[in-house]
């Protein structure tokens, strides 16, 4: 499964897909807001995904929503899957593997938010999660790591951070150029991400 911050019809989200499906995988494009909504902005993605609050129980009902329908699909073998996510995308699959998951094999998050607030439901996590972000991402600060690598080992979970020396949030998102909001568009650490995400 496949989760873009611009939606499931995003131009993005249809080159991620095709990246996937080119490994060999079956692939389905999540949609997180809503049949014909595309965000025009984060924070507008966050509010329309049910991110943006405290309570995550909405988010998390989406993805799994997503997830349910990603199973129904006659390529998919349903023992064995694995969801990655780009921004918003990313902490959307966070979220579905902290919902235990069983079937749930691996998690990729890429410049996603990995901030929780319900740090014990890493203990619920069975997939092995990948985070990928620019060292320069103000969604992914060291604090916010720190809390991370915490909920991880307290969890239990088999857990992996990359993160990229200069390198600022949104970066695999070409239409990204705005380095004053920490957004850029970094086309090494798109194609090493990238690489990462199909060796995981």
């Amino acid at each position: 499964m496949v989760c873009e911050s611009g939606g499931n019809a995003s131009p993005a989200a249809r080159s991620r897909a095709v990246q996937l499906a080119k490994f060999g995988y079956a692939v389905f494009a999540a949609d997180l807001y809503g049949k014909g909504f595309s965000p025009k902005d984060a924070k507008e993605a966050a509010l329309k995904a049910g991110h943006a609050a405290n309570d995550r129980q909405l988010f998390r009902a989406r993805v799994r929503a997503a997830y349910a329908a990603m199973l129904k699909q006659p390529t998919v073998d349903g023992r064995r899957t694995a969801a990655v996510g780009y921004g918003l995308g990313g902490a959307a699959v966070l979220e579905l593997a902290r919902t235990g998951i069983e079937e749930l094999q691996a998690a990729v998050v890429v410049h996603g938010d990995v901030s929780t607030t319900t740090p014990a439901d890493a203990k619920r996590i069975g997939a092995e999660v990948l985070v990928l972000v620019g060292s320069d991402d103000p969604v992914a600060t060291s604090a916010h790591l720190a809390a991370f690598d915490a909920e991880m080992r307290s969890g239990g979970v088999d857990w992996t951070v990359i993160r990229y020396g200069g390198v600022l949030g949104d970066f695999t998102n070409p239409q990204a150029r705005d380095s004053r909001s920490g957004r850029a568009y970094d086309a090494d650490a798109d194609r090493r991400a990238h690489e990462a995400v199909r060796a995981f």
